[in-house]
């Protein structure tokens, strides 16, 4: 159960048991991964949007098709309440420490005398994980949201254009013996320029770039949840795994 403040409780009754205890912990998990997919794509879209201010804000970038649905995994309640955030998977990872500390420290999954010591066993194992985690997504959502100042992109391009396209006078002259290869060496020399630039538009947001394997698509949010439910729940690798 979720109250109005998006906090999750768990139902002894029900999550008392450790295998329904961790297929709960693996699903939150893939909501996370779900969530942190979609931010980190449409962070990237917007920001892709700001910076290719001549194209109209409409870059040539689509959702891919066998990108996972969002709320696959979710219930209507989690679903209302995470439509209302924008950082939406710091929620989902508030749900997955408050489940570990109900069903390690309340139901006395893990070792130790009392909950004091239970949580003290979580904050130093388990906890340290979820921080490091916490920081590698702040981290993917600095890249994600900060977009490259407009008047470096404007001053690049500028002297760009202006070196390529004024290159063949300069050409000429070290071509004399033979002028006809100033065309080739023009052509070569914007290639290289221009290329290398279409490759750093797609290294400033990695997320949604076109090639590489850093790109936010289906094939990424397959494997992880794959990884999640084999080490989760290795009895039930294989199989699709619903509430």
């Amino acid at each position: 159960m979720i109250d109005a403040a998006g906090n999750m409780s768990v139902d002894l009754q029900k999550g008392g048991h450790s295998t329904k205890a961790k297929e709960e912990l693996a699903r939150l998990c893939r909501v996370y991964i779900n969530e942190t997919n979609i931010f980190l794509r449409e962070a990237s879209l917007r920001t892709r949007s700001k910076e290719m201010y001549w194209m109209n804000g409409n870059p040539p970038y689509a959702i891919p098709a066998d990108l996972p649905p969002r709320f696959a995994d979710t219930t209507l309640e989690e679903e209302n309440i995470l439509r209302k955030y924008v950082r939406s998977p710091v929620i989902v990872l508030k749900w997955i420490r408050q489940h570990l500390y109900q069903v390690a420290v309340v139901e006395g999954l893990i070792a130790g005398r009392d909950e004091g010591q239970r949580a003290l066993v979580l904050k130093q194992g388990i906890e340290k994980n979820l921080l490091a985690l916490q920081t590698h997504f702040n981290g993917a959502s600095k890249i994600a949201t900060t977009p490259v100042p407009e008047p470096y992109t404007q001053m690049n391009r500028t002297i760009m254009f202006l070196f390529v396209f004024t290159s063949p006078f300069a050409l000429i002259k070290a071509f004399d013996l033979c002028p006809w290869a100033t065309i080739p060496a023009s052509m070569l020399l914007a290639f290289g320029y221009y290329g290398l630039d279409s490759a750093a538009l797609d290294l400033e947001d990695p997320f949604i770039s076109r090639f590489g394997d850093v790109q936010l698509d289906g094939r990424f949010e397959r494997a992880v949840c794959a990884d999640i439910n084999m080490l989760l729940m290795p009895e039930r690798e294989g199989k699709d795994i619903k509430d």
